[in-house]
């Protein structure tokens, strides 16, 4: 009952007009309403409460309205009647009932003393304090009372018939009803329903009073609902039943499982719920279920099918799906479906009813989406570490490169043949190739995909064709290509269904910027594309830029350190190249393990010739070797024209000029030596000059 006396012992008064923040519209009405020591709690677009217990969990204080509301800010206000003290009329226009004319009919002036809001069918909500029965029909037809153990919608709730309105228009003011008239007390203690054979909502099955165990929960609800639904019980009664119900199993089902289960026993005519009609299909058999990477499929006999993917929780309460229905193996029907609406499935099975005549679409659906529900929420299993179990050590795909099931990075800056080096890897992998050019041995063969974001399709096959005929490599190594423009986490669903068809165990993503999308340098953006990415369970290997301030030692993935962070190895590739060279020299250097010691850096070499390019492995490579930065010109040319403008110049002074180091300077040096571009005097200590 509502305390008297104004605010309730110990809540706190949202509506302090020294707040300054501004809160947002949902949260500000239901912030006036606890205000007025209402008990409330937040419902789905359905009307379904969305928290754990339903309107037990109801509360004023402002602290919890806040929370609720933050985590739901769209969600529609219900309001426990009983324990906030009122006493509600529901007066109902549809269906060909008229519940005002009824209300006039009883011929009782109290209106002035309501507080009067509208429904988005047509009706009104008469509300008073006091304390009543929650009744359907009993002060005539199409007039139904909230009291204990009911709740109602307040404004400006929205749901997906329309929007809840306070009567004469929306005020910030605290709702203050006056008391229920004593006559409607009187009659409700006296009369018999219009429209119901009861007094009283029927009490709980046994069963379910009991508990049902996990595995049972929802065939026991909606059998539950479905005895309601034959009872002609109004919606809203059998929806407080319900959730009592569901708070009972073990563990307590979820209040929005719950509702889904109430509106598949819902979606059938009174009397009817969950059996077919005399002259319609037989229901479908159980499922067998197939969990996939982004969602499940469902085998009903023989020849139906559904593929169940894209499934979100909404921020509103809404869960929604991607459906596809297969009958004896050709698509009938796709559509988003929003699980918890009843009018969408209603009409989605209407829909496939019309398709096909011969199967019981009604029956699969009110099998199939309590299952989804309850699947979703499942997660990943629990599983026991035990120190006496026997353990393998993990193993590498590709030694040193690619530890198996784990995503690699490998970052660059561009043109230094990162996409040559993901390919002939690719095709190591694919055709199982330990004696490969790169001298990396190769655990096991592994079907790959080639996931490619800068390069076209003919692009592509171009580079596979000079890295076939440049390596030699054996004619029947194949891997799979997919030309990508969405980025990986927007394209999961597809993504998901190709990894497992394909069986992949070798991903590559070329490159890191495009696949992820927005602004990588927020965290959020890394996090997203590795959870994308987790979904997919394989070994990958990422190709990612480097940061573009990045000079010397100090280099970097371009983006959030998230991108190194949640990638489990990451390694540095650097190049050298002469000016009108076809060779490039590469240098890979482990910059993180998470699971072990750094592996020495390796030393690869590419040769550019015509329609081919080979790869080889070359001696283990010197970091100073490839000090220089890639803002303005090589060492190499810094070199040259610092002798071209001061003359003959020994290493030291070189060095000391342009800011490197004597190894680097000496190594480049050499090289230019044996461009004949440089000669070496036999002076001491030796002087270099340009060749004249």
């Amino acid at each position: 009952m509502k305390p008297e006396g104004g605010l309730p012992a110990g809540a706190d008064n949202p509506l302090d007009k020294t707040s300054k923040p501004i809160l947002a519209p949902m949260l500000q009405a239901a912030l006036k309403y606890g205000a007025s020591g209402w008990d409330i709690f937040p419902c789905g677009p359905d009307k379904a409460p969305l928290t754990a217990h339903g309107l037990k969990d109801a509360a004023h204080t402002s602290s919890q309205i806040t929370a609720w509301w933050k985590k739901w800010p769209d969600a529609m206000i219900g309001c426990n009647c009983e324990r906030s003290g009122l006493a509600v009329i529901d007066l109902d226009v549809k269906n060909n009932i008229n519940g005002l004319e009824s209300w006039t009919a009883l011929g009782i002036d109290c209106m002035e003393c309501a507080w009067i809001t509208e429904t988005p069918s047509g009706g009104s909500h008469l509300i008073f304090t006091g304390d009543i029965p929650s009744t359907t029909g009993k002060l005539g037809p199409g007039i139904d009372t909230r009291g204990r153990g009911g709740y109602i919608i307040l404004p400006p709730s929205r749901s997906e018939a329309g929007e809840y309105k306070q009567f004469g228009g929306w005020s910030t003011r605290t709702p203050e009803p006056g008391p229920i008239h004593p006559q409607l007390v009187e009659l409700l203690k006296a009369r018999k329903p219009s429209n119901t054979t009861q007094d009283e909502p029927p009490k709980l099955p046994r069963l379910v009073k009991e508990g049902a165990v996990e595995g049972q929960r929802n065939a026991s609800i909606f059998k539950l609902a479905s005895r309601y639904r034959s009872l002609n019980l109004d919606l809203t009664e059998a929806r407080c039943l319900i959730q009592e119900a569901a708070s009972q199993c073990t563990p307590p089902l979820p209040p929005d499982e719950a509702e889904t289960c109430l509106q598949s026993a819902w979606a059938q005519p009174p009397g009817m719920s969950g059996t077919p009609t005399p002259d319609g299909p037989a229901p479908m058999p159980e499922p067998q279920i197939e969990r996939l990477p982004s969602g499940h499929r469902f085998h009903f006999g023989e020849d139906v099918t559904l593929t169940v993917s894209r499934i979100h929780s909404h921020s509103d309460g809404r869960t929604s799906a991607e459906l596809t229905f297969l009958l004896a193996g050709k698509i009938i029907h796709v559509c988003s479906l929003n699980l918890l609406s009843s009018g969408t499935v209603r009409s989605l099975s209407k829909t496939l009813q019309e398709k096909d005549a011969g199967h019981n679409w009604s029956s699969m659906l009110d099998q199939i989406i309590p299952i989804i529900l309850e699947k979703e929420r499942e997660g990943e299993p629990v599983v026991t570490f035990s120190a006496a179990e026997p353990i393998t050590a993990p193993v590498d795909l590709v030694y040193p490169l690619l530890p198996e099931g784990a995503p690699t990075t490998i970052f660059a800056d561009p043109g230094c043949g990162k996409s040559y080096l993901a390919a002939v890897l690719g095709l190591a992998v694919a055709g199982g190739w330990s004696n490969n050019p790169l001298s990396m041995p190769v655990t096991h063969q592994a079907n790959t995909l080639y996931l490619d974001w800068e390069a076209s399709e003919s692009a592509a096959r171009w580079r596979f064709h000079r890295i076939n005929k440049g390596t030699g490599l054996p004619l029947d190594h194949r891997m799979k290509y997919r030309h990508c423009c969405l980025p990986l986490a927007d394209d999961i669903g597809p993504l998901a269904e190709i990894v497992h068809r394909e069986k992949i165990g070798l991903l590559i993503v070329d490159s890191l910027a495009p696949a992820s999308g927005l602004d990588m340098l927020e965290a959020q953006v890394a996090v997203r594309f590795y959870t994308a990415l987790r979904q997919l369970g394989t070994t990958t290997l990422v190709i990612a830029h480097c940061a573009k301030s990045a000079e010397g030692n100090r280099r970097t993935i371009f983006g959030s350190t998230f991108f190194t962070a949640l990638s489990r190895s990451v390694w540095e590739m650097r190049r050298l190249q002469d000016e009108g060279s076809d060779t490039i020299k590469l240098g890979l250097f482990h910059r993180k393990c998470n699971d072990g010691r750094l592996e020495r850096p390796i030393g690869l070499e590419l040769a550019f010739s015509g329609d081919s390019v080979a790869i080889r492995r070359t001696n283990e490579p010197k970091v100073t070797e490839f000090t220089q930065s890639t803002q303005g010109p090589s060492l190499a040319d810094q070199i040259m024209a610092y002798l071209a403008e001061d003359g003959p110049a020994t290493v030291a002074g070189i060095a000391a000029s342009l800011g490197a180091t004597t190894d680097t300077v000496r190594t480049t040096l050499h090289r230019l030596v044996k461009a004949e571009k440089v000669i070496q005097s036999n002076d001491a200590p030796s002087r270099w000059s340009i060749v004249q």
